[in-house]
């Protein structure tokens, strides 16, 4: 039988681990764009091995690393990697155990450069950064080099102090347009604080803070915020889903424009929300209220008189009866002389429309 030859490093030496063949032909390849290893735990040791065939490849520009049991014993290897590269502009790290060691030596070997950094998107998401690590992390975030487009520090133990601190670094920013934020513990006083960077970058068009404990004062907060964006900012997407909202927050004279182009309060309570302010939603075109205990005619009223750009509507789950119902596809229907912007309707899982899913109009 044919003995197969070993493989070999390009310095020819025997390949110790698959790890190392994997990190000597990472510069060799120059098509390379994706990196995913896998089900597999790296550890602080398997990034060791790969980190100089990363940082080396002149055309990896996104490596997935999530789930890799990297911890903060691989912080300084995870900083040197990426402040090293010039061609990552992704860069997903969510569901390991990153705490403030790494977030500090990341800001500091990223904040260190000469250059802006190539990174672009950053994912941190359930790691256990905590506010520490948020403060940490945003010493690089405020800084020249720091160039995001999208940011996710979800499920990462961040409460109003880390919040704040993000929201304050990013405030300057030119280039964020995505801040991920849900399953923190913020609160109002969490929103409230991230709030202001609505208004300060123009750039920020989706803001996700599901499941972060807000209320009314919180929703009141964001609007406020948007409404006193500029005419020439991106329009927003609020993710709100899973939070403890009830009302609406503040009168609709109160906000003459709000700059929404899609609003997601699904499971909320709601049960105190007159919608009002969709007299202020010229430019929203997606609404959600999936699983809430929503006033589903106050809803069709509101529908029939206001936010005369919506084209997708979920009501689902709500427990909307058939004549409600009715009355709401009356309202989607009725309005700008009876020709409806509205092209989807998601009814599913209400008493009055058993049977029923998705409705295209």
């Amino acid at each position: 039988m044919r003995r197969r030859s070993k493989s070999f490093s390009p310095a020819g030496t025997p390949l110790a681990t698959p790890l190392s063949a994997l990190a000597d032909a990472l510069p060799l390849a120059p098509a390379l764009r994706t990196l995913n290893i896998g089900c597999n735990e790296l550890g602080s040791k398997g990034l060791g091995a790969i980190a100089a065939g990363v940082s080396a490849s002149k055309s990896l520009n996104t490596i997935q690393l999530e789930d890799k049991g990297l911890d903060d014993d691989a912080a300084d290897t995870l900083a040197e990697m990426l402040a090293r590269s010039s061609a990552l502009s992704a860069v997903s790290l969510g569901y390991n155990k990153l705490g403030e060691l790494s977030m500090r030596a990341l800001a500091n070997a990223l904040r260190s450069q000469a250059r802006p950094s190539s990174l672009d998107t950053l994912e941190i998401n359930h790691n256990t950064i905590g506010d520490s690590g948020a403060i940490a992390l945003s010493d690089w975030l405020a800084s020249p080099q720091c160039r995001l487009s999208l940011l996710d520090i979800s499920s990462c133990g961040v409460t109003h102090e880390g919040a704040k601190a993000v929201a304050d670094a990013l405030a300057s920013s030119s280039t964020i347009t995505e801040l991920r934020l849900s399953e923190n513990d913020l609160g109002d006083s969490g929103i409230a604080a991230v709030s202001p960077l609505l208004t300060a970058a123009s750039s920020l068009a989706v803001l996700r803070a599901e499941k972060t404990g807000a209320r009314c004062a919180a929703l009141a907060a964001l609007f406020d915020a948007i409404a006193r964006r500029s005419a020439a900012a991106a329009t927003v997407a609020l993710h709100l889903a899973r939070n403890e909202i009830a009302g609406d927050g503040a009168e609709p004279d109160s906000r003459p424009r709000l700059s929404l182009h899609l609003l997601d309060l699904a499971q909320n309570p709601l049960d105190r929300m007159n919608f009002a302010f969709l007299a202020s939603c010229a430019s929203l075109t997606s609404l959600s209220v999936f699983g809430s205990s929503v006033r589903a005619d106050v809803l069709a009223s509101a529908l029939r008189i206001s936010a005369p750009g919506i084209q997708v509507l979920n009501v689902s789950a709500c427990g909307i009866d058939e004549k409600t119902l009715v009355e709401i596809l009356d309202a989607v229907s009725a309005r700008l002389g009876g020709f409806s912007t509205v092209h989807t309707l998601e009814i599913i899982g209400n008493p009055g429309c058993e049977g029923a899913g998705v409705a295209r109009i």
